[in-house]
């Protein structure tokens, strides 16, 4: 929910970019980046995910930065995932269906969000 450049911010929080960076790299601050506006109601493990897709977008170097087609693709997996869990939640009526029936597309956090480049490492797991 904040601009790029705000120059209204506090001191060091002007620019997005610069803000955002360290706390992306902490996982036990990324609440800090979600928009107020949520009121905390958001899907975490989603969150946490697309954190992580926002943490290479904003590498220091351009060329280790993901391509938009990267971060599409990982974007696309991330909106994947939480609607086959929506539609298991919704079809599930026990806990053991709900176990068998999601090992199919579980994220483990240790699957890497990019196919290639230098984050192809990169995981949900920090």
């Amino acid at each position: 929910g904040r601009k790029p450049v705000d120059m209204s911010q506090p001191n060091g929080q002007e620019n997005l970019v610069t803000w955002a960076r360290p706390i992306l790299r902490d996982k036990d601050r990324l609440d800090e980046i979600a928009d107020p506006k949520l009121g905390g109601k958001y899907p975490k493990e989603d969150f946490v995910r697309v954190c992580t897709i926002a943490a290479a977008c904003v590498a220091p170097e351009a060329n280790q930065r993901p391509t938009m087609g990267e971060v599409v693709q990982s974007l696309k997996m991330v909106q994947r995932i939480t609607e086959y869990h929506e539609s298991v939640l919704a079809s599930s009526n026990t806990q053991t269906n709900l176990r068998q029936s999601s090992s199919t597309f579980e994220f483990d956090g240790t699957s890497s969000v990019f196919s290639s480049g230098p984050y192809s490492g990169l995981s949900a797991a920090f």
